[in-house]
């Protein structure tokens, strides 16, 4: 099939079937709501070519190139990608779903409202790219580079990114779930706004990062390092930090409700209207912390180190404080208020009232 006999069957929006591309060099091409299904584009190149509202189904295209062209609202469905060159392109509403794109390269693209799911993107290049309101979903990600990217707005969900290449990436306002970032290290980046669920996190190193904002919900985080991070706002809620160090770290207004933090280090961390409400503190080092109308009502902080600390109306109602160290810290706190403790313990299961006898 020649280039003539394309344009005609594009523009009467009929399908293109079973036809063999490959190596074939396509230049300024309009392909405009043109349907591909099970054609071999194999190491075929595309210059100054229009995908808009194109679909490609099931269609060969490993080792082909694509430059200078228009991708807008592009469907790749169940296509093999597989050393696929988009370096450099500007990629708006394109959708990649179940597609073989190992070691694809996209670095350097601008990728907008892009989509990635159920792809198999292991060792593919997004390095440099700017990529906002994306998704990668569902999708195998194993030594997937995105050192140097800026993702903005994007979310994510079981990927493995033990091996991802990071170096640089500036993250942003980022929904990950249930994503693999055991001992990585992401020290000295920016990690804003982004929310974390179902993490695991052991041993992750944060220090010195821009965490503003962050939110790590109901992760495990436990031996993480936190030093000296700006997380002002910060939401560690439900999640395991026991044995994690934020020493010298700036979190005011940050949440830890109902995390565990039991043998965490807050030596000399800057914590003013922290809430620990309901967490495990156990042998919490708080050694020089500044904690003021910090909150750890109905904390468990038996056998920690609260010497040379700050208060300033720090709220200590209904705390486990057995064995705790208040050596040479100074302020004032706010104890516990029995009343409300006996109130907060009343159950309408447990006590009958008068007359329900």
């Amino acid at each position: 099939m020649d280039v003539e006999d394309i344009r005609t069957r594009v523009e009467h929006l009929s399908v293109i079937e079973g036809e063999n591309f490959e190596r074939r060099t396509f230049s300024d091409l309009d392909l405009t709501e043109g349907q591909f299904a099970r054609c071999d584009f194999t190491r075929s190149v595309f210059s100054n070519c229009v995908f808009k509202k194109t679909t490609f189904a099931k269609c060969n295209l490993s080792g082909a190139v694509f430059q200078s062209c228009v991708f807008d609202e592009t469907l790749f469905m169940m296509c093999v990608l597989e050393y696929a060159r988009f370096a450099g392109e500007s990629l708006k509403g394109v959708t990649f779903m179940k597609c073989p794109a190992a070691e694809a390269d996209l670095s350097n693209c601008a990728l907008d409202t892009v989509a990635f799911m159920c792809c198999d993107l292991g060792k593919a290049k997004f390095a440099g790219v700017n990529y906002e309101r994306g998704a990668l979903l569902e999708s195998d990600m194993p030594g997937i580079d995105f050192s140097g990217a800026r993702i903005f707005r994007a979310m994510m969900n079981k990927a493995d990114l033990r091996a991802a290449g990071l170096a640089n990436a500036h993250l942003e306002q980022i929904l990950i779930c249930d994503a693999d970032l055991t001992g990585r290290d992401l020290s000295n980046r920016t990690f804003k706004q982004c929310t974390l669920v179902d993490g695991a996190l052991e041993g992750i190193n944060f220090s010195g990062s821009d965490i503003f904002q962050t939110s790590l919900v109901n992760c495990n985080a436990r031996g993480g390092c936190f030093d000296g991070a700006k997380g002002q706002f910060a939401m560690m809620a439900g999640s395991d930090l026991t044995g994690a160090s934020f020493k010298n770290a700036s979190m005011p207004n940050a949440v830890f409700a109902n995390a565990t933090v039991e043998g965490a280090d807050f030596s000399h961390t800057n914590l003013p209207m922290a809430v620990f409400d309901h967490a495990n503190c156990k042998k919490t080092n708080w050694d020089s912390a500044t904690l003021v109308h910090a909150d750890f009502s109905n904390a468990d902080c038996t056998s920690s180190n609260f010497g040379n600390a700050t208060f300033d109306s720090t709220k200590f109602h209904g705390t486990k404080m057995e064995n705790a160290s208040e050596f040479g810290a100074r302020g004032s706190k706010v104890d516990t208020d029995t009343e409300r403790l006996v109130a907060q313990l009343y159950s309408p299961r447990k006590v009958m009232l008068w007359g329900e006898v």
